[in-house]
């Protein structure tokens, strides 16, 4: 009786073990990025068009026009800076079309 108690005790501290790893691997580090105010939608490919931002932002974009802020996975191994962010789209449509939120220029 005492090996049973012994053996279920383990499997339940494994499962929990296993269970809190999942959660924390679930968290992402996202980045984000504001497009400059003035900006055209052909500069949306090039990093100096960008600026960080040091907080998840509220969004106050509106429009359709060029990108306002953008947010990339840094723990995605293809992805984890802005210029690697960047080179994903092969157009700037394209960047636009992904951008967290956008804004009429």
């Amino acid at each position: 009786m005492n090996k049973v108690k012994q053996l279920i005790m383990g499997f339940t501290a494994v499962a929990l073990i296993v269970g809190m790893s999942a959660f924390k691997s679930a968290v992402v580090d996202y980045e984000y990025w504001h497009f400059k105010s003035g900006m055209d939608l052909t500069d949306a490919k090039t990093i100096s068009a960008y600026e960080p931002l040091n907080s998840i932002p509220t969004p106050t974009c509106d429009g359709a026009e060029v990108p306002c802020i953008i947010r990339l996975d840094k723990d995605n191994p293809s992805t984890p800076d802005l210029s690697s962010y960047l080179s994903t789209f092969p157009n700037v449509e394209d960047v636009l079309e992904d951008a967290q939120s956008k804004r009429a220029e």
